[in-house]
């Protein structure tokens, strides 16, 4: 209703609104394969598919909650080639949405039976429809389809018989461009579907009225790379007319058998690109046949190549990565900063696109794997995925927190586990350890903290106390406690 009118069909479904798509299908299919654009978006993909990534309990005091975040931690990891998982995630950043289609097994793990993916496929972003609510029709579980082909549906109830008729047949809807299979509540579990910018359309432009369920680069770029094309079209042209110049041969002037001899000469000599022009001499002039080349200038294409790498090229590559200098190499100035900036200004972006794929894992793989193998505790308990967006300076920070022990501060072994990228043994697991530490620690009860982490030496009093009974307990070093916390960034 907040649109000037409705463009839709039958199944009630949205009209594609990204540009590329709404000009030309196959200019948006060109588009991907163009380098200059291939090569950035594929940088900030894989950038964010890297990081590192953990599960963590909304509630970190909460015990139950901490060990559960572990178990499904550990079930993740066993998912194939989870790196490319996020990356296909990712494409979504230039289609504007984009899925991944899950295959769960029944897996011993931990000495459980457990439920895990242990398939997973890409679908495309432009194979995805969306349908939008409508009061007046049918009740309708899903929101999200997927296109199919009928053809290849009516080939596969031949194969499969009436058991694929039954189990399809309710969930195809007629879309603009062919049948879509729409996913109910229980199969929508099984796909995880990330979206990249979420916006309304004009309300003069009722076909815009998809950019609520995502809006990519494609749709961004769409006519600054068009106008690209359009530039390296006359380029092309220029050089295929002009590149090896103009060769001008000269014939006697009326002379019709002369003219037929400098053409099948001219010919024989012509090459891919030459370009031939017979010209007839007077009589007058001395010689009779002649020969001359001229140089194209190639200032003009010199001008349309910048214009095309520097300006339209620069303009995707910035608009993609925030910045030019992380893939290209350019003169800063001595001790200038701008190569920080620039690298600030990427790693902004990468966090961002962080944040979102954390949203979608935590809605769409997390939760649902809660749900599957923990049922009682999918509300009690809730998680999120998270994504190591800032890593800290390990080396400076370990530095600190060994200052820290020394004083006397007691640290959690979590986290300067975590820190050092390592997990704690479980028990009955085997560890090495250091010797020396081993033997003055001694035989350790279960349970009970590991040596040197939980030691806290014999509290000295601050230079000018006279008794215990003047210690500050917020300042017993000498040093407020609060701003060493501060500095440690731990609890």
């Amino acid at each position: 209703m907040t649109f000037a009118g409705i463009a839709t069909s039958l199944a009630r479904t949205y009209y594609p609104s990204d540009e590329a798509l709404r000009h030309s299908w196959e200019n948006a299919r060109y588009m991907r394969n163009d380098l200059v654009v291939t090569e950035p978006l594929e940088h900030r993909q894989r950038t964010c598919a890297l990081l590192d990534w953990f599960v963590e309990p909304e509630d970190p005091q909460d015990r139950e909650a901490q060990q559960l975040a572990s178990e499904v931690e550990r079930l993740l990891r066993r998912i194939p080639r989870f790196v490319q998982l996020r990356e296909n995630l990712l494409h979504a950043i230039w289609y504007g949405r984009y899925a991944v289609q899950l295959r769960y097994e029944w897996k011993r793990i931990g000495g459980a039976l457990r439920l895990v993916p242990v398939q997973w496929k890409p679908i495309h972003g432009d194979k995805l429809a969306f349908r939008w609510d409508d009061p007046l029709g049918p009740p309708r579980d899903g929101k999200v389809g997927i296109r199919v082909s009928p053809t290849a549906y009516a080939a596969g109830a031949r194969v499969q018989g009436k058991w694929l008729v039954e189990k399809v047949r309710d969930h195809l809807e007629p879309t603009q461009w062919g049948l879509a299979y729409f996913l109910d509540a229980e199969t929508r579990k099984l796909l995880l579907v990330h979206q990249h910018l979420i916006e309304d359309g004009e309300f003069e432009d009722p076909l815009s009225a998809d950019r609520v369920h995502g809006v990519g680069i494609r749709s961004r770029v769409y006519w600054t790379w068009y106008q690209k094309q359009e530039a390296l079209a006359f380029l092309m042209e220029f050089l295929e007319r002009s590149a090896f110049g103009i060769e001008i041969w000269y014939y006697p002037w009326g002379n019709e058998e002369a003219r037929e001899r400098v053409k099948q000469a001219a010919e024989e000599r012509l090459g891919e690109g030459r370009n031939i022009i017979l010209v007839p001499q007077p009589a007058d002039e001395l010689p009779g046949y002649n020969y001359q080349r001229i140089e194209p200038a190639m200032a003009g294409a010199e001008t349309v190549k910048e214009i095309i790498e520097k300006y339209f090229g620069h303009l995707i590559k910035r608009y993609i990565l925030g910045q030019t200098l992380t893939t290209e190499a350019a003169n800063t100035g001595l001790g200038s900063n701008l190569g920080e900036i620039h690298l600030n200004t990427f790693l902004q972006i990468v966090r961002y696109d962080a944040r979102n794929l954390e949203e979608t894992l935590t809605r769409d793989l997390v939760e649902p794997l809660v749900e599957f193998n923990w049922p009682e505790l999918s509300s009690r308990c809730p998680l999120k995925f998270r994504l190591r967006t800032d890593e800290p300076d390990v080396e400076a920070k370990l530095q600190v927190l060994h200052r820290a022990w020394e004083m006397g501060l007691r640290l959690k072994a979590q986290e300067v586990a975590q820190l050092l990228g390592v997990d704690l043994p479980e028990p009955g697991e085997e560890t090495l350890q250091n010797p020396a530490m081993a033997q003055a620690a001694g035989p350790q009860p279960m349970g009970a903290s590991a040596p040197g982490v939980d030691f806290q030496p014999e509290r000295k009093l601050p230079t000018g106390s006279a008794s215990t009974d003047q210690e500050d307990p917020q300042d017993p070093f000498g040093f407020p406690l609060a701003r060493l916390n501060d500095m440690l960034g731990s609890g």
